[in-house]
């Protein structure tokens, strides 16, 4: 049995614990498909909703990570993906993006709020590329 596969039926068996109401067969599921497809980036976001909803940031990011580590074809859930990493660095008020302009690579500082306003900006970026792309089909857009 290929692995895709055997990912396949433990996301079935988490839905089918969902329907049940078992939240942590659900969980456990989730965990064991994605620990045997690590490319899997549907499963991914099932357990990184999944996770958020119950309060594990650690798991979440994790499955966050996952989503963006793997190529992607829809730029919006890569940008998605940063921005709900930014949410969870911060903590659950983000309104509006930082003033400061500089377009500088963020820098890996100890405090959860620039690094928070890092994310952001970076996520703000991917989904206007995303937007270029959804507007202008085929053609290339420069970095």
């Amino acid at each position: 049995m290929k692995s895709e596969e055997l990912a396949l039926l433990y996301q079935r068996q988490s839905k089918l614990a969902a329907v049940m109401g078992d939240r942590d067969g659900q969980l456990q599921a989730l965990k064991k498909a994605l620990d045997v497809d690590r490319r899997s980036v549907t499963i991914a976001n099932e357990l990184a909703d999944l996770a958020e909803s119950i309060g594990d940031d650690d798991l979440a990011l994790r499955a966050l990570r996952v989503v963006a580590a793997n190529p992607v074809k829809d730029a919006k859930i890569l940008a998605l993906a940063y921005l709900r990493q930014a949410r969870i660095a911060h903590g659950p008020r983000i309104a509006r993006a930082p003033s400061s302009s500089s377009s500088a690579p963020c820098k890996k500082t100890p405090t959860s709020k620039k690094r928070a306003r890092c994310w952001i900006s970076f996520a703000r970026a991917r989904c206007s590329r995303a937007k270029i792309r959804l507007a202008f089909p085929g053609q290339q857009t420069g970095r």
